[in-house]
């Protein structure tokens, strides 16, 4: 049986949104500033090769990457700003994680799942809301 591509992207952004729910959100004032400073340790803009139309005609663009042991934040900057995330787990076989990216500009949303290579880059696939094939290499900053 073949899961339709929205089944797969709306159970992906459901495991995702699940999972950062694990505790309850607290009101940005009851943590402590050096907490929101160090959530996320690894920064840096780097270049993301995706070939996505909806971010423009490019293979290539920078992309602002926060990351820590667990998940990391993304922002790629095309023709429109994209961002997104990414989660590691143990839980999906044959995968290191899942990953997301939602553009505000036309509401586009895509998803899928990626493996790490040995410098722990990010080599992703996944598709679209119009079930186009997307994969991209994103290099982590240590």
């Amino acid at each position: 049986m073949r899961i339709r591509p929205m089944t797969a992207m709306i159970s992906l952004g459901a495991c995702l949104s699940l999972s950062s729910c694990a505790s309850p959100p607290q009101p940005e004032t009851s943590i402590p500033q050096t907490e929101l400073e160090d959530s996320y340790p690894r920064k840096g803009v780097v270049k993301i090769s995706i070939g996505w139309p909806r971010l423009g005609p490019l293979t290539s663009y920078d992309a602002l990457v926060q990351a820590n042991e667990a998940e990391g934040k993304i922002e790629v900057y095309g023709e429109q700003t994209c961002r997104g995330r990414f989660e590691y787990t143990s839980e999906v076989p044959d995968f290191d994680g899942l990953w997301e990216l939602f553009c505000g500009d036309d509401g586009n949303y895509a998803g899928g799942f990626f493996q790490l290579n040995d410098q722990g880059t990010i080599i992703a696939s996944g598709i679209d809301l119009y079930d186009t094939q997307i994969s991209f290499t994103l290099p982590v900053p240590n």
